[in-house]
């Protein structure tokens, strides 16, 4: 992989949008942040003494219709998957990420939004190089019916592959390597997705009160709900590769590696960065500059949490 020194964003950049969970109006704002302090989030609705939640997978504490995290004083915030990718993807490492509700808005339910937020406020360079988790050996989680997998690769690599048992989804795969633009290009746009029955029962139940067509891929007994069909003829599935860029940056550093998820979600991929830090021969942190490990130390200090 290639060195690169940390980015964070240029200035502050604001947008609003509809809570998933809650369908309320919620405001986010994108600020700079020092370097080698990954992505730090504030909730502006609470007390300041307990408003700050570090984006770390150790963090996590709820994976029921996104990734949630939680901090000391049990504040949360909720969907972060979909911002969190497009983060990774436009090449941001550190950034103040200040919300006004417990949820990041959800937005049109793909990356692509984030990814132009980053694009208005534009990318500024600092002093400190990226640090890369280079996976060793092969670590799995998971069982027949979902799993996921990392496994020693050249570059960043995610495969995936999902099985709907219906007529509109079905099985599909898809392969994405990570390169400049890439992530714009081919995964960014690819929206989040549920069956028509699922929506109402939620809708019922008090849950997912934000989502909608505008939102969200809506799968009917007989088609496509949204009326600007699909963005892409595998959208499912990118969807789903998304998602697990998203959780994965919750190391709090690019991996030098290959993804390999079967219909896993975002417990089994938090689970996974969990199994792989617990065996310490499946993986090392590069110092790019050398492109040698950095001496052993304890996992906490690796992540930014």
């Amino acid at each position: 992989m290639r060195i690169e020194q940390q980015r964070t964003i240029a200035k502050a950049v604001t947008c609003k949008g509809i809570g998933l969970h809650t369908g309320k109006l919620v405001t986010l704002t994108l600020k700079p942040a020092p370097e080698n302090c990954g992505v730090i989030f504030i909730r502006k609705d609470v007390k300041e003494s307990e408003s700050i939640i570090h984006g770390s997978y150790l963090n996590v504490t709820k994976t029921m219709l996104g990734t949630t995290l939680t901090n000391s004083s049990d504040v949360d915030i909720s969907t972060v998957e979909h911002l969190m990718a497009g983060l990774w993807g436009a090449g941001v490492d550190n950034v103040i990420v200040e919300v006004d509700a417990p949820e990041i808005p959800i937005m049109d339910g793909s990356s692509q939004p984030f990814i132009a937020m980053v694009e208005k406020a534009g990318l500024k360079t600092q002093k400190s190089f990226r640090k890369i988790l280079r996976i060793k050996d092969e670590v799995e989680v998971g069982d027949k019916k979902r799993s996921a997998k990392f496994l020693p690769a050249d570059n960043f690599t995610v495969k995936f592959k999902i099985n709907f048992n219906d007529n509109i989804i079905g099985k599909q795969r898809a392969r994405y390597e990570f390169a400049a633009d890439t992530f714009k290009q081919e995964i960014a746009a690819a929206r989040t997705f549920g069956f028509k029955h699922e929506v109402e029962a939620m809708h019922a139940a008090g849950l997912a009160l934000g989502g909608s067509l505008d939102n969200a891929i809506v799968v009917g007994e007989d088609g496509i709900l949204n009326d600007d069909g699909l963005r892409f003829e595998d959208e499912f599935v990118r969807h789903k590769i998304l998602d697990s860029i998203g959780d994965l940056f919750l190391f709090g550093m690019r991996i030098q590696g290959e993804f390999i998820g079967h219909r896993s979600g975002h417990s089994t991929n938090n689970e996974i960065l969990h199994t792989l830090i617990a065996n310490p021969r499946a993986w090392e942190v590069i110092d790019p500059t050398t492109e040698r490990p950095l001496a052993p130390v304890a996992a906490g200090n690796f992540v930014y949490a």
